[in-house]
């Protein structure tokens, strides 16, 4: 592990899980620099500053400075998100529409402070047929602008300029064939009402659900930090029905790849020892951001096509559940993907898409050679790379 990781899991570890990780307060700025732009690629700089602060270790420089204004935006964001939440909910109630946040908004109670836990964006799920509901309550009520309905959600934003998912499924029904089975009967077996029209998720399906959403981005192009910090609060902060939660990863087909992602947790912020298998996996996340990186990106979509040759398929002929996010007019008419992928085709060719074609396919044969292999005997090892083959 090198310095620069080591400062920033150290730094959390203290911050988010109350272990000791004595800071040098002489730290050259090339060290913070570099540590500054890996945290924050991964949206944790506020909690690294957090804890700089708490050991007095910021100093009056440039870098430190950045360190700070992520914290103070952490604050900001949290607040912003939290009001906007608090109206959604109040405008679902009053429409008697039952919903049930998702993701950040649930998973910041289990950090020190809510504000630690930052989010992008707001994610609701609401049954699918109180979709229409929904989406009409809050542009009437909060003048929200409805963007769409796309995979698994629709799109909207508030006045103030806060994303909300509105998700009527959990994760993309292209993803994980067998988790997805497993997250339909959320409303069914796995929910309850806590106040209104307010849901929740039992603790077993809350931490599957964690689990689905990180191999989801980890078979696109990795998952950054976050998750796995997100993953030792889980195991560290609520209380399970262990067999029922391996019976929920076993039918979900993500048991090795929940075990072994908690084992890395463990490595960075409690007191295991790597695997083979976990420095694999440590190499992969730290290379990309909160979502994964180009890079990741390329070897993943390699190795799910089959190397180099079917990458370069790929870049020709975009699956379809990729193209509709292009054109979004295949949402309703599925039968006009091959006019969409000649358009597409078309604006490559007359608005300078070959070359940048390419320069992609280019670097496509060099990550597949340095990492490609790699990455298919991870996504085996993990048991995830069935769940990749069939995202046509």
């Amino acid at each position: 592990m090198s310095t620069i990781t080591a400062i920033v899991l150290g730094t959390i570890r203290a911050q988010v899980c109350g272990k000791q990780y004595p800071i040098k307060h002489d730290l050259a700025p090339d060290i913070l620099k570099e540590a500054y732009a890996l945290s924050k690629a991964h949206d944790v700089a506020h909690l690294v500053a957090a804890e700089l602060n708490t050991q007095k270790a910021l100093q009056d420089n440039e870098i430190n400075e950045l360190f700070r204004k992520q914290q103070i935006l952490a604050v900001y964001r949290y607040e912003r998100i939290g009001y906007e939440l608090t109206e959604i909910c109040r405008i679902l109630d009053e429409a008697g529409v039952p919903y049930m946040p998702l993701k950040g908004a649930v998973m910041r109670r289990y950090y020190p402070e809510p504000w630690m836990r930052t989010s992008s964006d707001i994610d609701i799920l609401v049954k699918p047929k109180d979709v229409a509901a929904a989406t009409d309550a809050l542009v009437g009520k909060l003048n929200y602008q409805n963007q769409g309905a796309y995979d698994h959600d629709v799109q909207m934003y508030a006045p103030s300029g806060v994303h909300l998912e509105l998700h009527f499924e959990t994760i993309e029904e292209h993803y994980l064939a067998n988790a997805n089975e497993v997250l339909k009967s959320i409303w069914d077996e796995h929910a309850w009402c806590i106040s209104g029209q307010q849901y929740a998720m039992s603790n077993e399906m809350f931490y599957f659900y964690h689990i689905a959403h990180m191999a989801k981005h980890f078979t696109e192009a990795g998952c950054g930090i976050r998750f796995f910090v997100d993953l030792w609060l889980l195991n560290h902060r609520l209380e399970y029905d262990h067999q029922k939660k391996t019976e929920l990863l076993q039918a979900g087909q993500l048991l090795e790849f929940a075990q072994n992602a908690e084992h890395l947790s463990e490595v960075w912020f409690g007191e295991a020892v790597h695997t083979e298998i976990t420095k694999r996996m440590e190499g992969y996340v730290l290379s990309g951001g909160i979502y994964g990186g180009v890079n990741n990106s390329i070897a993943v979509k390699s190795a799910k096509n089959g190397g180099r040759v079917g990458y370069a398929m790929y870049l020709v002929f975009r699956p379809y559940h990729e193209l509709r996010r292009q054109y979004p007019v295949l949402y309703k008419y599925k039968w006009l993907y091959p006019f969409c992928q000649l358009h597409r085709w078309l604006c490559l060719i007359f608005n300078g898409g070959i070359v940048r074609a390419a320069r992609l396919l280019k670097r496509g044969a060099r990550v597949y050679e340095e990492t490609g292999s790699g990455v298919d005997k991870m996504l085996r090892d993990l048991n995830l790379a069935q769940k990749t083959k069939s995202n046509r």
